[in-house]
Order: structure tokens, then C-alpha cells, then sequence
């Protein structure tokens, strides 16, 4: 197998699954049902690895982009419903209505045009500072969740760490950073600054610097991965 055909298969899944995330995230916040730490690390498993498989051997496009926004959303129905008798329902209490299916499949299918065809296609630097913001967003507020249980917190409390209000906010955070970034010229270490600069915004409200060291790497990784396939000019 081509090593490049998989390490640029490899860089679309993680960005692609963790935009998914961030608004299959937004919607549940939005529709007041709560996100759970590890129910979101299950999820995202399963989304990566349809989005990894399909792109690896069928590859990327408009046909493979509709198949895996489907089959990835019923996979990871079908494992719920499956894994029911193993898991902790006081925990994993979600997406019980095929109508979840729904919403998943739409939120894949979003951040997969995004990529594959606003990003990897067209090479357009709007679309890249959207993805990019939106697959930074699950990665902040899994660190946010996992600070909670870092400090002895309940896995309840995970739940109430961001607002529908605060996630638009952060969003927005991101979006203007990774925007002002790609107004440099295009290479990597404009990632790295846009990174730095919510550390900066971390530090301002007295974070300590492992949390803020953790928001680099929450901006730096994605705009990496992207920029992986974004390319050059």
C-alpha cells in the first residue's frame, strides 16, 4: 500500500471524525442532552474507524463520502444497541431513537465536504478555518472533561463543563485564530501560532501552563493535520 495514500487517509479521518464530533456535540448541548466523556471517545472510535477504512481502501469522494457518512452512523448504532448489556446506562444514556442515526449522518457528511471538497479540492481558506476550529473544539472540551476527573470530579460532572453559549464561544475563539493564521503564508508554523495564541487566551484567564500547553496542542494538531492536506499553492 502507498504509505502517503495512508498517512493522508489517516490525517482525513481524524479531522473529519473530530468536526463530526464537535457538531454532534454542539447539537446535544444545544437540545439540553447531556455529552459525556467517555460516550464521545466510544462515538468517535467508531466514526475513525469508517471514515479510516473506507477512505483507505475505496478512497475519497462524493460517492465514498455518502457511503461513509451512512454506514458510519449505523455502525455506531448498531454497536450501541449491541454493547447495551456491557455498558453503564447511567452513563451511556444517549442517542437511544434511530433518530440519532439521522443527525450523526448529517454532521459526518458535513465536515466530510468540508474536507474533501472545499479543502482537498478547492483549497479554500474559509472552509479550512472552519474545519479546523470545529475539530479543535471536541479535543478542548474532551481536555476539559478530563481536567474534571484529573481533580477527583464525578462522571456527572463532566456533563455541565460547557454551555451550548460557551461551546458557540469557544468556537468562535478558534475560528478567528486559525482564520488570522492562514492570512500568513501558507506553511505549518502559522498552526503552531494560532495554537500559541490560545494558550495566550488561557493564561489571561490565569489557567495553569499545563492547561495552556494543552490548548496549543488543541489548535496546533488539527491545523496540522489539515494543513497536511491542504497543501501548498
Amino acid at each position: 500500500m502507498d504509505q502517503q495514500h495512508l498517512w493522508r487517509s489517516l490525517a482525513f479521518a481524524i479531522v473529519v471524525t473530530l468536526a463530526m464530533n464537535a457538531l454532534d456535540m454542539l447539537y446535544h448541548v444545544a437540545t439540553n442532552t447531556a455529552v459525556h466523556l467517555h460516550y464521545v471517545a466510544v462515538k468517535a472510535t467508531v466514526i475513525f474507524a469508517t471514515v479510516l477504512l473506507i477512505a483507505v481502501i475505496v478512497g475519497r469522494g462524493r460517492t465514498p463520502g455518502i457511503v461513509t457518512s451512512i454506514l458510519g452512523p449505523v455502525a455506531f448504532y448498531i454497536y450501541y444497541t449491541v454493547a447495551t448489556p456491557t455498558l453503564d446506562r447511567s452513563l451511556f444514556t444517549l442517542d437511544e431513537a434511530v433518530w440519532y442515526v439521522v443527525v450523526h449522518a448529517i454532521a459526518l457528511g458535513i465536515a466530510y465536504w468540508l474536507m474533501q471538497s472545499q479543502i482537498v479540492k478547492n483549497k479554500e481558506r474559509l472552509p479550512f478555518a472552519v474545519l479546523v476550529s470545529l475539530a479543535a473544539l471536541p479535543l478542548y472540551w474532551g481536555w476539559l472533561m478530563e481536567l474534571v476527573k484529573l481533580t477527583g470530579g464525578l462522571d456527572e460532572q463532566t456533563t455541565t463543563v460547557m454551555t451550548f453559549g460557551t461551546a458557540l464561544l469557544v468556537l468562535v475563539i478558534l475560528f478567528v485564530l486559525v482564520y488570522l493564521a492562514t492570512l500568513l503564508p501558507r506553511s505549518w508554523w502559522p498552526g503552531i501560532l494560532a495554537g500559541v495564541a490560545f494558550g495566550i487566551v488561557g493564561l489571561l484567564f490565569r489557567v495553569t501552563l499545563i492547561d495552556a500547553g494543552a490548548r496549543v496542542l488543541v489548535v496546533a494538531v488539527p491545523y496540522l493535520l489539515t494543513y497536511f492536506l491542504w497543501g501548498e499553492k
